[in-house]
């Protein structure tokens, strides 16, 4: 296991909240980029703790791919929200779609 500042890793990516002022922590939510449609921007991150799929709208060009790392502020934002790839090192704004996506519906809501 890694610790990496507010984060802490063992290969799938655990986050224990970031500090915001004295005593104060926001609690952040993260999942593992597991599906794209190129053609559409549409992303599924896969959320372990909640054992579901997130979609998020990609609205800017920056690179995703599978298996990048993304957290973000609240686990069921919806509409317009700051996502960070850990893996890539950028931050962008995303349009959430839905949360807690099963398997079975991921390609339907991907709009594939």
């Amino acid at each position: 296991m890694t610790d990496c500042g507010n984060l802490v890793w063992d290969g799938v990516l655990r986050v224990t909240g970031m500090e915001v002022s004295h005593g104060e922590y926001i609690m952040q939510t993260q999942g593992v980029v597991r599906a794209i449609n190129l053609r559409r921007g549409m992303v599924g991150v896969w959320v372990e703790e909640q054992c579901g799929y997130t979609i998020i709208e990609m609205l800017s060009s920056h690179d995703v791919e599978l298996g990048d790392q993304l957290i973000w502020s609240d686990g069921y934002t919806m509409g317009s929200c700051q996502y960070r790839n850990i893996t890539k090192g950028w931050v962008a704004e995303v349009y959430v779609q839905n949360h807690d996506v099963s398997a079975q519906n991921l390609k339907q809501q991907l709009l594939a």
